[in-house]
Formats: structure tokens, sequence, C-alpha cells
């Protein structure tokens, strides 16, 4: 089986975010299948393909992904479910550096700034946004207070929950990974780097 997830890059958006999506079809049937019938199953899935599709006369995005992806699909085959989550959690953390003057805290930055309080100037660098970043994620997927996620891994086997973490690089994704894993006392942690 290959599972394509965010599917919709086959689609009407595909164009801008994931151009590789539209070869899918074709490396599927050239190298995996060299020209044969496929004999394994696809599986597509997609957050943001419109709910309504069958009761439009435009194309859809999922006849569109049905169509680009070669899929032999009957109505009864895709599976339509709402778009909320209870299970995920979304959150906005504030970052900010204390002010060297008043010790008030600064979201301003990186570069010269100026204390909204005292008024003084200051410099903030860009390592130091990035450290208080990776700290306050440290702290917060360590946490076993209720607004912490370590509580949701150390659970029993089966009722363990997981997380992603979304970083902009893979430098970046490396290193919030070697932070969190300096204490070999965390399981996961210790499956993770000896990857690396």
């Amino acid at each position: 089986m290959i599972a394509i997830d965010e599917a919709h890059c086959v689609s009407q958006w595909g164009h801008d975010f994931r151009t590789a999506y539209f070869k899918l079809k074709e490396w599927i049937n050239d190298y995996l299948c060299e020209q044969r019938k496929r004999a394994f199953p696809l599986l597509a899935l997609t957050a943001t393909a419109r709910k309504g599709y069958m009761a439009t006369d435009e194309k859809s995005t999922i006849e569109d992904i049905i169509e680009k992806l070669d899929l032999n699909l009957k109505s009864s085959d895709i599976k339509l479910t709402s778009p909320e989550r209870p299970e995920l959690e979304l959150r906005v953390e504030l970052i900010g550096l204390p002010c060297p003057n008043c010790r008030r805290l600064s979201l301003d930055g990186p570069g010269e700034v100026r204390c909204q309080n005292c008024q003084k100037p200051f410099f903030i660098k860009k390592e130091s946004i990035r450290q208080i970043k990776l700290s306050k994620l440290i702290q917060l997927l360590d946490s076993s207070a209720k607004d912490g996620l370590r509580t949701r891994w150390d659970q029993p086997s089966g009722k363990r929950q997981r997380g992603i973490i979304y970083c902009r690089t893979r430098e970046e994704t490396e290193n919030v990974l070697a932070a969190h894993c300096r204490n070999a006392h965390r399981p996961f942690c210790r499956t993770l780097c000896s990857w690396q």
C-alpha cells in the first residue's frame, strides 16, 4: 500500500504548493508497476477537500484527486468525515526576552528594539530568540502539569498519544530533537537519538 498524505496537492492547489505531487501517478505507473496494472492499494488522505462535492456540478477536489491518481473508486469507497478534530490541540505561546534595564518582557526583535515600558533601547540577538523558543518548547514537552504534554505519552502501551513538532528547516528539527534528547531517561528519545 502507498498512502498519500495531503492528497489535495495533486489538485487545484498543487501548482503552487507541491508540484512533485503531479508526478505521483507517472512514478507509480512507470517505476513501481513498470507499466503493468497496479496490484497494490493507494490511500489518498486530505483534510482540505470540499465536503459537498456530490451536491455540485463543478468538478470537485475529490474527483480531481481520484482522476489524477488514477484511483478506481466507487462512491462508497470515499470517506468524508468532519474536519473537527477534538484530539488535536493548537497553542500559541508568547515568546519574549526581558529588557535588560527594567526586566519587562519584550516581544520585539531580533535587532535594535526600544522597551515599551522604560523606552530605553537594547539589542536582541536572533540566537537569543531561538534559544528561548527552544527552552519553552522543551519545558512544554517535559511538563507533567495540566498544560504540559508529558502526560500524553506517560501512559500504558496502547494509550500513549503522539505529537508532531513542525520546524522551518531540517537543521532546526535536528536541533530540537538533540535538545529534547539530552536527558537519557526519555525512552522515546533513546530510540530517536540512536537513529541519528
